[in-house]
């Protein structure tokens, strides 16, 4: 995830501020005013995180953390190696046989893409050599993702 640096009038520190969180300071004579950070992220709903709570004032790295924390549970990049990578063998009757074909379902890395399927065979072909070679094609596939994933969120 990106960070850029900013401030936040009056304080004089620094923030890191992940990209994707902008700040909300609206001071309007005879109200009290928004402040606080907000969240936006095409994967999550915006969320808003003030600096207020009830009467009491928190400290603004407080709500900048709590902003992060909520970023990163939505963040594509975070969810990268989240999903199980166990390959599991699959059985599936298609429409129109009788007999079982067998398939190696692996997840894929990036959140929200469907799973990685290679074909074994039928329950008649179906043999140790078969289920080996596709247990390994379909970790050669999960691993080209990974990097694909990889150099997509260097990108960013």
């Amino acid at each position: 995830m990106k960070y850029r640096i900013g401030f936040v009038y009056p304080w004089v520190n620094a923030f890191m501020i992940p990209m994707y969180i902008s700040r909300v300071d609206i001071n309007e004579p005879g109200y009290a005013g928004t402040h606080g950070w907000q969240v936006r992220y095409f994967n999550a709903k915006a969320a808003f995180f003030s600096d207020v709570k009830g009467n009491k004032r928190k400290n603004v790295q407080e709500s900048l953390n709590a902003a992060t924390e909520y970023l990163q549970i939505h963040y594509i990049g975070q969810k990268c190696f989240v999903k199980n990578i166990k390959p599991r063998i699959v059985w599936s009757l298609r429409k129109g046989r009788r007999v079982q074909e067998a398939r190696v379902r692996i997840s894929h890395p990036m959140y929200g893409k469907s799973d990685i399927c290679v074909y074994v065979g039928t329950e008649n072909t179906i043999d140790a050599t078969r289920i080996t070679s596709a247990l390994l094609s379909a970790m050669n596939k999960r691993n080209a993702a990974v990097a694909e994933h990889t150099r997509y969120r260097r990108s960013l």
